[in-house]
């Protein structure tokens, strides 16, 4: 049937998902899975590369059944309008130039961009940044607090769980003069997922 030319439905949107074999990119596939709009065209798992994604997550088996996951090769992502990097820590930074250079847009679910200034990571991650010069274009993924800035943005430091639950349990406080900035100390504990 041919397309109807007042069809206002969104088209797809194709997405890639790199690093795909961990707690992370698991839990993002099941997501995307139930997007209306988002149309999964690129699974990377370089430890589970040649495997399928029904083959890895059963559970998923009837939304992507015989996908295949590869290893992620220079220009893999080519024509994914947004791609998630579900990665260690530090290995997006590897990625990412290329995939903006790409016309991507990229949300990190590391921690590689979720700081502003280069200098800090020696100190919170064990190593100089290897793309410093995008720390400045990252926005801090909490809609809460940047969903004007995010709407725009070309890439997303996605915050973790526990950055999340401080910053938007603080943020109200902070904003109203209620607490001093200067040594905050959040004493969190994880369940599974953090470990």
């Amino acid at each position: 049937m041919p397309p109807d030319e007042h069809d206002d439905s969104p088209s797809a949107i194709t997405v890639g998902v790199v690093g795909a074999s961990g707690f992370t990119g698991a839990e993002l596939l099941r997501l995307l899975a139930g997007h209306p709009t988002f149309e999964v065209t690129l699974v990377t798992a370089e430890t589970q590369a040649g495997n399928t994604i029904g083959e890895l997550y059963p559970h998923l088996v009837a939304s992507y059944g015989a996908m295949p996951l590869t290893r992620y090769e220079p220009g893999a992502a080519a024509g994914c309008e947004v791609v998630f990097c579900c990665l260690p820590h530090g290995a997006s930074q590897a990625i990412v130039p290329e995939l903006l250079a790409g016309g991507a847009r990229v949300v990190d679910l590391a921690a590689d961009f979720r700081l502003a200034e280069a200098d800090l990571y020696p100190t919170w991650y064990g190593e100089a940044h290897a793309a410093p010069d995008l720390l400045d274009t990252a926005v801090y993924g909490l809609p809460e607090l940047f969903g004007a800035d995010l709407a725009e943005a070309d890439l997303v430091a996605a915050a973790g769980c526990y950055p999340t639950a401080a910053s938007l349990a603080l943020a109200p406080l902070v904003a109203d003069g209620l607490v001093a900035t200067g040594g905050l100390v959040v004493d969190a504990a994880s369940g599974v997922s953090g470990a």
